[in-house]
């Protein structure tokens, strides 16, 4: 069984096993999405999606075989030995073509990225943790495996699309569906330029708006 939260001996904690933690933040998050969809009268329905997989798959970096043992208290560590949220920012990002996901992802403990800056960035590393990067390519798939093995075996995901109609800039506020934290970032105007959105559609200002993705 594997594990997205270490024991806490003095305090009596048990180890939290991935599939509950899982669990329990798709329902928060998507619960906190729930009522924040009744103010978003054209995106309401695209942010309960977008929030739902990024909750999902925002631990699936946990599941690395290092970072098991620590959770697992196998091994004591002060940190996972490699990175989290790159994998599942990853997976969103080139599996699933969810660009805003994964941004909710990566963004989960580290803050909002400064979008002038990740526009800047080879489109391989952009929003990804070049630490870890080619550890989690090699490992992605067995993650998944373990995903699936782990929550909801034998789900399968189906084509969904998700077309962002209003601000596409208001998506990136909601990272606080997944975190406590918040970082200020940088003005993300340059970002629309990302071949990364796979945008085909444009606003009346001539931002991309329209993203397709796969979801549940």
């Amino acid at each position: 069984m594997p594990f997205a939260h270490s024991p806490d001996s003095k305090r009596q904690i048990p180890a939290q096993d991935y599939a509950a933690h899982i669990g329990g933040v798709i329902d928060r998050a998507c619960a906190a999405a729930e009522r924040a969809a009744k103010y978003a009268a054209l995106d309401g329905e695209c942010l309960k999606k977008t929030v739902g997989l990024a909750a999902e798959f925002h631990d699936l970096g946990k599941l690395d075989e290092d970072n098991q043992d620590v959770l697992s208290g196998r091994r004591k560590a002060r940190k996972l030995p490699v990175q989290h949220t790159d994998a599942g920012t990853a997976y969103l990002l080139d599996s699933i073509h969810m660009t805003p996901g994964a941004v909710l992802v990566r963004s989960h403990h580290l803050g909002l990225p400064d979008f002038v800056e990740e526009s800047n960035r080879n489109e391989e590393s952009l929003f990804r943790d070049d630490a870890v990067r080619e550890r989690v390519n090699r490992v992605l798939s067995e993650l998944i495996k373990a995903h699936e093995e782990a929550f909801l075996p034998g789900r399968t995901l189906s084509q969904v699309e998700c077309e962002v109609r209003g601000d596409a800039f208001h998506f990136f506020s909601n990272r606080s569906f997944l975190s406590c934290r918040w970082r200020p970032c940088g003005y993300c105007r340059s970002l629309w330029r990302s071949d990364r959105f796979r945008a085909d559609h444009r606003s009346a200002s001539g931002r991309p708006v329209n993203w397709h993705w796969i979801g549940m």
